[in-house]
């Protein structure tokens, strides 16, 4: 195999689901990742995403992940798997955006002396269900 044999494989790769694997590997990070954090004169406590949300978003970045990689090894039209990751992946988007919007309007419920912040585990999987719909968007014969 030579350097050519290299590059030309390189240029093979599908950019479209290998987009979409890489930010269903984001979901799956930021699912384990804290979420959440409150902060009160006693402390710090922070929430990981599998206490929650987060156990749904680990499932549906498996299948996200298992979608993309089946778009990467079948040439050709598969415009319903396409329309049901990216519904998956419109879901993932959903309820991290949910949950971030939640976070300091729970904590205010509690009382004035709480502060509600959100954790970096939820922006990945906002960015990563981003960069799984985007991927999707990426036409098949790009590379």
């Amino acid at each position: 195999m030579g350097i050519g044999d290299i590059t030309q494989s390189k240029r093979s790769l599908p950019v479209g689901p290998t987009v979409t694997i890489a930010g269903a590997a984001l979901i799956a990070v930021g699912s384990l990742l804290p979420w959440a954090s409150v902060s009160s004169a006693f402390g710090t406590v922070s929430f990981a995403g599998t206490q929650g949300d987060g156990r749904i978003t680990l499932v549906l970045a498996a299948l996200i992940g298992l979608g993309a990689a089946v778009l990467w090894r079948r040439p050709g039209p598969s415009w319903i798997l396409r329309v049901v990751v990216g519904l998956l992946a419109a879901y993932v988007i959903y309820i991290a955006w949910n949950d971030m919007s939640n976070v300091s309007e729970h904590a205010a419920e509690e009382s004035d002396l709480v502060l509600g912040s959100v954790g970096a585990g939820l922006y990945l999987v906002l960015i990563g269900g981003l960069a799984a719909l985007g991927g999707l968007l990426i036409p098949r014969g790009t590379s």
